[in-house]
């Protein structure tokens, strides 16, 4: 068996990017796996995750279904699923999020 690839929640060099989202800089998190929302809930912690989901103007945006059961599992909402299921579809749905802020 070869390992393609290997998922490991990131432990380091977190501080800027937690205190933007503390503070509601943060406009768009994407998601493009389970593990990336699993890691994310689990780096937050329930409350914290709480908080920052609370911000209204925050969007969770999925690159498709398997990635949106994983979000939902975790506790974060889909505001909005990437069509096609691709990263070229999830670029797309983030432009079409920010144009209509």
């Amino acid at each position: 068996d070869v390992v393609a690839y290997r998922t490991v929640l990131e432990t380091e060099s977190q501080e800027d990017a937690l205190a933007a989202l503390d503070s509601g800089e943060i406009d768009a998190v994407t998601f493009t796996s389970g593990s990336t929302a699993r890691n994310f809930a689990q780096i937050l912690g329930p409350q914290r995750l709480a908080k920052v989901l609370a911000s209204p103007s925050l969007r969770c945006l999925s690159i498709g279904p398997i990635t949106s059961n994983a979000m939902k599992e975790a506790g974060i909402p889909v505001h909005a699923e990437a069509a096609p299921h691709d990263i070229p579809g999830l670029i797309k749905l983030v432009r079409q999020c920010m144009e209509a802020k």
